[in-house]
C-alpha cells in the first residue's frame, strides 16, 4: 500500500519521551512477516519519522500530554499557523487535547501509520547509511524497519547516538542542566509548567524516579500526572555544523538556512560558556536566529536527520532554539528534506538546498532573503580589530572576539585593561593573568548566585566568580594565593556560584595546595550530606513545595539543587586534586553515585571513572 507525503514530521511536537517513540511510517510499502514467535520484520520501502509520543498514546509530547500547551516565544509562521488554525477549529476546551487530536487526524488523512508503544532499540547501517531501525513493542514482539531516510525527532539524538555519532550531555566536567518538570493534571486546566529537578533523559531509571518523586509530592489538587517528563536539555548530536552562543548573539547568516528560531535566554539554570561568564544572557527582548541545514546532519551517517533538542548546538544556545512554534516548523522542514532525498535517491546531505528553501518559502517558514544569504563568519580582520580596541570599555565587542579566539588572542595581548586580561584568561591565555589575580586578591566576595530554575535570567556568576573561573581556564599559578584566601573567606552558607568558582579554579590550576581548605569547606555544617539514599532504603524523598502548587509556572527544589551542586563541585575538585587523607571527596562522590536522582549519580560516576582511567 502506497503512502503519500502531505504532512511529514511537523506534528511530532517539541519534545519526546526518551527512547519511547511514535513510529510514523511514510512514503513506502509495509509488509508484515512473522519470522519466529514474538519477532516481526517490518519492511518499509522509503522513510520513517521517529517522534516522541509512543509512550503516552497521544501525539505532541510536552505540548499536549506534557501540559505546556501555550507558546512562550517562537515564530508563529508557516506550518505552525496551519497547526494552530486546525486546532482552533476543533474547539477543544483543553487546548492540548485538541492539538493532539489534530495531529492524529492530519497524520491519518495523509496516509501515515502511527505506532504507539514502540521503542527504538537500535539501528543498522549499510555503506554508512541508516538502513534499518530496530523496534520493539509492549507485547514482546520486535523487528526492523527498512528505511531510506529517518528523521530523529526524539529530542535526545537517540538514533544519532545509536549510529555512533559524537554526542554531548552529562560529563565529568561539571553538572550543568536546564531544569525539568513533571506536572500535575488538574481537570479543566490546559497549561501547567514546572521546573523541579534535573533529569538524565538517557537513563530510564532516572525518568522513573523523577516521575514517581513528583507524583508523591503533589497535593490533593492533582487529578493525575502528565505521562511525559518536561525536560529542556537533553543529549545533543555534534553534527556537520554546531551552533554556538556567538552564532546566536551575532545573528549569524548561512547559505543553507532551513529554519529560524526566536526567544530570549530563559536559561533554567546556570550557563557554562565564556560568553555568559562575562556578559549577561539577553533576557529583556527576544532575538531571532538562523538555523543552518547542516546542524541537523550527522557528521558520518547518511540517511538521517536530527531535529529539536537533539540538534547540533551548544547547550547555552538551546534556550533560543527550543520554542514550540519553531520546532514545529523545523519538523516540517526536516520532513520535506527527507522526502526530497528519497525522491531524488540521494542522501539528505546531497539534496538541492535551494530547492528545499523555495519549498519552505512557499510554506511561509522562510522568506526570500535566505536565497541570497552567505555565511557571515569568519568576521573580517577589521571587525575583530575594532572589537579588540573597544573591549576595555565595558567589554564592548566581546561576542565578536569570541567568534574566533585564535585571531582574538594576539589582538587582546596589545591591550592593558582588566577586561582584556579577563577575556584572555577565559580563552586559556594566561599572559595577563597576574593582573586578573590581583583583582581577585583585592576584592571581597561579591553578591553570588544560588541555583534558580524557573525564570532564570541574567548571569549565574558574580564578577569575582568569573575572574576565578577564567584563571582556572588559563591554568594560572599566580591564582593560588588569592584562591586560597577566597576559600578561607567562604562561609558554609555562601552562594553556590562562589563554591562553583573556587572548585573550577582549583581544578583548572591543579592547585593541590587547596586540598586542605576544600576539605575543610566540605566538612562545614550544611555543606555536605545532601545525597539521597536509594528509594528501596529510604523511600521517596518529597519535593515540599509541590504540595502547595496548583497552576501556572512554578519553580521548585531550587534550594535542593543549590545544596547538592555545592557539595558535588567541592567533592569533585577535592577528588581530582588528589583528595584529603580521609578521602572525603571520593566518599561524597560515591554517595552521589548511588543517588536515585540519576542525573547527579551519572555525573558522579563519570568523575570517578575519569580519575580511574
Amino acid at each position: 500500500m502506497k503512502y503519500t507525503i502531505k504532512r511529514l514530521l511537523g506534528f511530532v511536537g517539541k519534545y519526546r519521551y526518551p527512547a519511547i517513540l511514535t513510529i510514523i511510517c511514510m512514503i513506502g510499502e509495509v509488509i508484515f512477516e512473522v519470522l519466529i514467535p514474538k519477532y516481526m520484520a517490518l519492511l518499509i520501502d522509503n522513510g520513517i519519522g521517529l517522534g516522541d509520543t509512543g509512550y503516552v498514546y497521544r501525539m505532541g509530547g510536552v505540548m499536549t500530554d506534557g501540559l505546556i500547551d501555550s507558546y512562550c516565544y517562537g515564530l508563529r509562521i508557516g506550518f505552525t499557523v496551519e497547526i494552530d488554525r486546525g486546532t482552533a477549529a476543533l474547539g477543544a476546551k483543553v487546548h492540548g487535547v485538541g492539538k493532539a487530536e489534530w495531529f492524529r487526524r492530519e497524520a491519518r488523512a495523509a496516509g501515515a501509520e502511527i505506532w504507539f508503544g514502540a521503542v527504538a532499540a537500535g539501528l543498522e547501517k549499510s555503506s554508512g547509511s541508516v538502513s534499518k531501525v530496530i523496534v520493539a513493542f509492549a507485547d514482546g514482539s520486535c523487528g526492523s524497519v527498512a528505511v531510506k531516510c529517518a528523521v530523529d525527532a526524539t529530542g535526545n539524538a537517540d538514533l544519532a547516538a545509536m549510529a555512533g555519532e559524537p554526542t554531548e550531555f552529562i560529563d565529568a566536567a561539571e553538572l550543568s542542566l536546564q531544569g525539568a518538570g513533571s506536572t500535575a493534571k488538574v481537570l479543566g486546566r490546559s497549561y501547567m509548567n514546572t521546573d523541579c529537578g534535573f533529569v538524565d533523559d538517557t537513563d530510564a531509571e532516572d525518568l522513573m524516579n523523577f516521575t514517581l518523586r513528583a507524583r508523591q509530592s503533589m497535593g490533593a489538587y492533582a487529578w493525575d500526572q502528565s505521562q511525559i517528563v518536561n525536560s529542556r536539555e537533553r543529549r545533543r548530536m555534534h553534527g556537520v555544523a554546531y551552533i554556538t552562543p556567538q552564532d546566536v548573539i551575532m545573528n549569524r547568516t548561512y547559505p543553507d538556512v532551513f529554519a529560524r528560531a526566536r526567544s530570549n535566554f530563559d536559561t533554567h539554570g546556570q550557563t557554562v560558556g565564556g560568553q555568559f561568564f562575562i556578559e549577561a544572557p539577553h533576557a529583556e527582548k527576544p532575538i531571532t536566529v538562523n538555523l543552518p541545514y547542516r546542524c541537523i546532519l550527522p557528521k558520518n551517517t547518511d540517511g538521517l536527520l536530527v531535529i529539536g533538542l537533539g540538534m547540533s548546538a551548544h547547550r547555552d544556545a538551546m534556550p533560543i532554539l527550543r520554542m514550540q512554534p519553531d520546532v514545529q516548523n523545523q519538523g516540517f522542514a526536516a520532513g520535506t528534506a527527507a522526502a526530497m532525498a528519497v525522491a531524488a535517491g540521494v542522501p539528505p546531505r546531497a539534496i538541492d538546498v535551494g530547492a528545499l528553501q523555495r519549498k519552505l518559502i512557499a510554506k511561509g517558514i522562510l522568506d526570500d532573503s535566505v536565497l541570497s544569504m552567505k555565511d557571515s563568519f569568519p568576521l573580517s580582520d577589521e571587525t575583530l580589530a575594532r572589537a579588540a580596541a573597544t573591549l576595555d570599555d565595558g567589554y564592548r565587542g566581546l561576542a565578536e572576539l569570541l567568534t574566533d579566539p585564535a585571531r582574538a588572542v594576539p589582538l587582546l595581548k596589545r591591550n592593558t585593561g582588566l577586561p582584556s586580561a579577563h577575556v584572555l584568561a577565559m580563552l586559556g591565555d594566561g599572559s595577563k593573568a597576574p593582573q586578573l589575580a590581583e583583582a581577585v586578591a583585592t576584592s571581597k566576595w561579591d553578591g553570588g548566585w544560588n541555583y534558580r530554575g524557573m525564570d532564570q535570567f541574567g548571569r549565574s556568576v558574580s564578577w569575582v566568580d568569573s575572574y576565578l573561573i577564567a584563571l582556572g581556564r588559563a591554568r594560572a599559578k599566580c591564582a593560588v594565593r588569592p584562591l586560597l584566601e577566597k576559600i578561607a573567606a567562604l562561609p558554609a552558607g555562601g552562594e553556590y556560584s562562589h563554591f562553583r568558582a573556587v572548585a573550577l579554579c582549583a581544578e583548572g590550576v591543579g592547585c593541590r595546595e587547596a586540598v586542605p581548605a576544600l576539605a575543610a569547606l566540605l566538612a562545614k555544617p550544611g555543606v555536605g550530606g545532601h545525597a539521597q539514599r536509594p528509594v528501596m532504603e529510604a523511600g521517596v524523598a518529597p519535593i515540599p513545595e509541590y504540595a502547595y502548587w496548583q497552576c501556572g509556572n512554578r519553580g521548585m527544589a531550587d534550594r535542593e539543587r543549590s545544596d547538592c551542586l555545592k557539595e558535588l563541585c567541592i567533592a569533585r575538585a577535592l577528588f581530582n586534586l588528589g583528595d584529603s587523607p580521609d578521602r572525603a571527596g571520593e566518599r561524597a562522590l560515591r554517595r552521589y553515585a548511588a543517588d536515585p536522582r540519576r542525573a547527579y549519580a551519572n555525573h558522579a560516576k563519570k568523575v570517578l571513572e575519569a580519575k580511574c582511567r
